[in-house]
């Protein structure tokens, strides 16, 4: 009997000396109950069957039996424990993984939400700012300013001082030539004619409209303006933010006309005013002193020896003495 003792013990403590597999869930309390049980039942049947010396044997290896087993028992528990916590944090883990994972597929339609939120803003801002630009643009080119009443008055063509004066159906020059003239506000043309002459152009305002240009063709329709118009207005407002100067279209077939004369033309004419009283204040001079001479040379002519020769009302000078031959002197 105390041979099959350590043998159940060894039996009973086998699941835990097992690398991972799942361990008894026996407290240990209860494992040391059992072993003093079976500690006692050991001792009351060796006491029957064998001396003293081999019941008290017999107790010391079952007490060592029991010693060995309660360890194993503590062992198991810890294990057992070591397990259970090994088990949580894999759950727990897995758990937190799940969720992880579950957060960044929620996450994820989440940013293309925000950033079809956010395209959805911008392409509406752009179709604003387009047709606020738009806009404007139709406004100050077909609403803004009256053509008609403008195209009408005083022009003076560049680099001239010649004046043309428009009224509300014809063109007149200075030379007494007059056109009859119609326009068309919509397509920005003029249609003008002279007997049996006829001419069509696309006039064009700057936006401070003291300057119009008159472009000279066949045809013109109201999207070829249009473009065109853009882009000289574009060209003008870019040139006034760097501050350069922009240039008039020049070229043949390019009529400007401007509300004041340019300041070299009226420097030309100014100089050429100059130089045309010069030209007549040095013709005069001439004149009076061709004069002088022929009224001097008339005086001379009839002045007698005796008397003072006359002199010159305007330059207060004696004429050239002439002697006359006397009478008797033979020649």
């Amino acid at each position: 009997m105390a041979n099959e003792v350590p043998t159940e013990a060894s039996a009973t403590s086998e699941p835990a000396r097992k690398g991972k597999s799942r361990p008894t869930r026996r407290s240990a309390a209860s494992v040391r109950e059992s072993f003093a049980k079976n500690a006692e039942q050991a001792q009351d049947s060796q006491a029957d069957e064998a001396p003293a010396h081999d019941t008290q044997e017999a107790a010391t290896g079952v007490a060592d039996v029991s010693s060995e087993q309660v360890t194993d028992a503590d062992s198991a528990t810890q294990q057992s424990g070591q397990w259970r916590e090994d088990e949580g944090n894999d759950a727990a883990s897995q758990q937190s993984g799940g969720r992880r994972r579950t957060r960044q597929s929620e996450q994820q339609p989440r940013k293309q939400r925000r950033w079809l939120r956010v395209l959805i803003v911008i392409v509406a801002v752009l179709l604003v700012a387009a047709i606020a630009v738009a806009a404007t643009l139709s406004w100050n080119r077909w609403s803004r300013f009256d053509d008609a009443l403008d195209f009408q008055g005083e022009w003076y063509p560049s680099g001239s001082m010649g004046q043309i004066t428009v009224t509300a159906d014809a063109i007149s020059f200075g030379n007494d030539v007059s056109y009859d003239y119609t326009l068309d506000d919509h397509a920005k043309t003029i249609r003008y004619t002279l007997a049996n002459l006829e001419g069509v152009g696309h006039y064009w305002f700057t936006d401070d409209r003291s300057t119009l240009v008159i472009f000279d063709g066949d045809e013109f329709d109201a999207s070829q303006t249009m473009w065109e118009d853009l882009g000289r207005d574009a060209s003008r407002f870019f040139s006034s933010l760097l501050g350069q100067a922009s240039e008039l279209p020049q070229g043949e077939g390019v009529t400007v006309l401007k509300r004041e004369p340019d300041q070299a033309a009226i420097e030309a004419h100014e100089a050429a005013e100059k130089a045309a009283a010069e030209a007549e204040a040095a013709e005069q001079e001439r004149l009076r002193k061709q004069q002088a001479e022929e009224a001097q040379a008339q005086q001379s002519a009839e002045w007698s020896g005796d008397e003072e020769p006359p002199r010159d009302e305007l330059t207060n000078e004696s004429p050239e003495v002439l002697e006359r031959p006397k009478h008797g002197d033979a020649g």
